[in-house]
């Protein structure tokens, strides 16, 4: 035991030695100034539809070119979706379908492809103030009679939220939400971004499989056209 004892010492006693005998070397600061870096951040304006460089990224796709829009704001709807159920046969069961949106497929223009849907907002206004979708639904009218579909629901899925600022936080990302539209109903909350949230462009995109047009089987034969009204505010409450 004295003779470990020993050791230590001497090589704690070498240590201190090598430090104090200048090997341990540091540059001394001569000087030091602290300089301004500044950045004036504006708001954004609205979409030039002459300009393809002020048009925002679109996220849903495929892209139906219909359904772009052009906001005329720092705050307002970049896409929109319409939806195309096709031709529904009636066979005595409840109506349960899911739509049927066509564009051109980008690599055979004489072929087609199904399109992507989903609603884009874009908010340039760096206020952080949030802001919301409401989506409401008109009564599907026949163009030829006075029928209507009876017991109608457009069932729209909480989608997939994107932005095109994959390093936005998490807790910056707007809520999406389950809506089942009945027509002529009240407006219904789509998407939500709370204060501090939504900032940039975001989109709730959805697959075809998650939309739903519901109907009872009891219906008359014709061809009916509703209205889907996306309302953006520009307050999340």
């Amino acid at each position: 035991m004295k003779k470990l004892m020993g050791t230590s010492l001497v090589v704690a006693t070498l240590a201190s030695t090598l430090v104090t005998g200048g090997l341990n070397v540091f540059a001394a600061q001569a000087d030091s100034h602290d300089s301004d870096v500044t950045a004036k951040i504006i708001e954004g304006g609205g979409v030039d539809p002459n300009d393809p460089d002020t048009q925002p990224p679109i996220l849903i796709d495929p892209v139906d070119p219909g359904d772009v829009l052009q906001p005329a704001g720092s705050l307002g709807l970049a896409y929109a979706s319409h939806f195309d159920f096709g031709t529904i046969k009636l066979n005595g069961s409840a109506i349960d379908v899911n739509p049927t949106n066509q564009v051109a497929d980008p690599n055979n223009p004489s072929a087609t492809i199904d399109a992507g849907y989903g609603v884009e907002v874009r908010d340039v206004r760096g206020k952080g103030d949030g802001w919301k979708v409401n989506v409401s639904l008109s009564e599907f009218k026949d163009a030829s009679s006075s029928n209507t579909l009876n017991g109608v629901e457009l069932v729209l899925p909480a989608g997939d939220v994107k932005t095109t600022d994959a390093n936005t936080p998490t807790q910056n990302q707007p809520t999406a939400n389950t809506v089942t539209l009945a027509a002529d109903s009240q407006p219904n909350e789509l998407f939500t971004a709370q204060k501090d949230q939504g900032m940039g462009i975001w989109a709730d995109t959805w697959t075809k499989d998650d939309i739903h047009l519901k109907a009872p089987a009891n219906q008359y034969a014709g061809e009916y056209k509703a209205t889907i009204t996306y309302d953006l505010l520009d307050t999340p409450a």
